[in-house]
């Protein structure tokens, strides 16, 4: 994880982004988040190196069955980060039983 912040750095570290002065003002803030693509570990793990390398949050898949909500959000909690509530999927393309994940 590491290499890929400091590719990061190194692709934006030449990029004016944000004006600080306008982002004091304006309350502005952006938060960067550690995605579960990939990882095979539990959410507690994920949480732990998210907050570690220096991420604000983490971005997963919404657990659908109750045991896994409460580990994510326990892992949440334990390691005083975030969480992107934008990341979602489903299958097919059958927009009611996409739905019904939801609920």
């Amino acid at each position: 994880m590491t290499s890929a912040l400091a590719g990061a750095g190194l692709a934006l570290s030449g990029m004016n982004l944000i004006d600080p002065i306008i982002s004091e003002k304006s309350n502005f803030g952006i938060a960067f988040y550690l995605t579960q693509w990939g990882f095979k570990g539990k959410y507690d793990e994920l949480a732990k190196a998210a907050k570690m390398e220096g991420y604000d949050g983490i971005a997963v898949g919404t657990p659908k069955d109750e045991k896994r909500q409460f580990e994510f959000l326990e892992a949440i909690h334990k390691h005083n980060i975030s969480c992107s509530g934008f990341v979602s999927s489903g299958n097919g393309n059958n927009f009611q039983l996409h739905v019904n994940i939801y609920q």
